[in-house]
């Protein structure tokens, strides 16, 4: 079997060395995207997306039957994850075969390449567009401070009147989660 090695130019290495930052940023700080983080993950899905049909589905069709685990060593750690949801789409859509071989997979194609690379315009958008896997939360230190500048002294000045036993002096620390997908799957468990 023929040995794979994935080939970037100076361009999609450096775009790779960025991704690592924010990736590695987002795990110190859970913060929403910047656009520019919006914009390198954009980038990115291009770049998996060019490396799946050009250098992937064509090792797959001269090496019917290779490890999904050695192929996946051979991608970049950042766009691993990418990669292995465009095989798993492509299997779920019949285009790629899926068997298991040991503590991996055997990946064989299921169709004509030629007929392969338009089909995964489509999958490989919509693998893009899934749902969040993470529940994203803000820390606001000193709540009280925030209600204020949310709603204004004046406005808070009515709810006091309204509601005499209001102490936002007792409100602390808070949480501030944006709701998704996964948070919804909590709330209703």
């Amino acid at each position: 079997m023929e040995e794979m090695n994935i080939i970037l130019n100076e361009d999609e290495n450096k775009l790779i060395e960025q991704f690592k930052k924010i990736q590695q940023q987002n795990e110190l700080v859970d913060s929403y995207p910047s656009s520019f983080a919006k914009n390198i993950n954009g980038k990115i899905h291009k770049l998996c997306v060019k490396i799946f049909r050009e250098q992937i589905i064509p090792y797959i069709e001269k090496n019917p039957g290779c490890k999904q685990s050695i192929l996946k060593r051979r991608v970049p750690n950042a766009i691993r994850d990418n990669i292995s949801l465009f095989l798993y789409i492509s299997a779920k859509n019949n285009l790629i075969k899926r068997t298991k071989a040991g503590r991996s997979y055997g990946l064989f194609l299921n169709c004509e390449i030629n007929q392969i690379k338009p089909s995964l315009a489509s999958l490989t958008h919509s693998a893009s567009e899934r749902p969040p896997s993470q529940v994203r939360c803000e820390i606001y230190h000193n709540c009280k401070h925030r209600i204020v500048e949310y709603f204004g002294e004046d406005t808070l000045e009515i709810f006091k009147s309204c509601y005499p036993h209001l102490d936002l002096s007792e409100i602390g620390d808070g949480l501030d989660f944006e709701m998704n997908n996964v948070l919804e799957r909590i709330l209703d468990k």
